[in-house]
């Protein structure tokens, strides 16, 4: 619900500093609206302590904005829906964990080295024992040498080792 909050004060700032209001009927929703609520975010200079919007955060506060106009339209508070010539566009986002970054420091230390998913910012991860040790484990798992893994995905985990 925090996101959704977090969305409608985004929608209330656009609107105050579009439209010099505080509210706009449902029925003003237009393709230029949600194109102009897209450019808005994109270009919002960020409070104190936060940082600028990325592409996908942008789009999940615009797929929750869709999400309510959907709404309107089933409770036909809207005869059209005006996100139906819009298109949400997330980037790939590599999420699984690969050899390449697997680092060892000195001392047989094994680091993750990557990026941070938000922010894409480089970050070093000592690998604690554990870990380590489920890593050598599955080092030699089919699945996760065919898809250069360290891991096989969630769920493709069986009895090895």
């Amino acid at each position: 619900m925090k996101n959704y909050y977090t969305t409608q004060k985004y929608i209330k700032e656009f609107i105050k500093k579009r439209f010099k209001t505080n509210d706009k009927y449902l029925s003003e929703l237009s393709y230029k609206f949600i194109t102009d609520f897209e450019y808005y975010l994109r270009n919002r200079t960020p409070e104190r302590g936060q940082k600028p919007l990325n592409n996908n955060g942008l789009m999940k506060h615009i797929e929750r904005f869709c999400k309510m106009v959907n709404l309107a339209v089933r409770l036909e508070w809207l005869d059209r829906n005006p996100f139906h010539a819009y298109q949400l566009r997330f980037e790939k986002v590599e999420r699984h964990l690969t050899p390449a970054n697997l680092i060892e420091k000195s001392g047989n230390n094994i680091w993750i080295s990557t990026n941070r998913q938000k922010t894409n910012e480089p970050v070093k991860v000592p690998l604690l024992p554990k870990a380590l040790a489920i890593v050598e484990k599955y080092k030699d798992y089919p699945q996760a040498l065919a898809e250069g893994k360290v891991l096989p995905a969630a769920g493709d985990y069986r009895q090895y080792g």
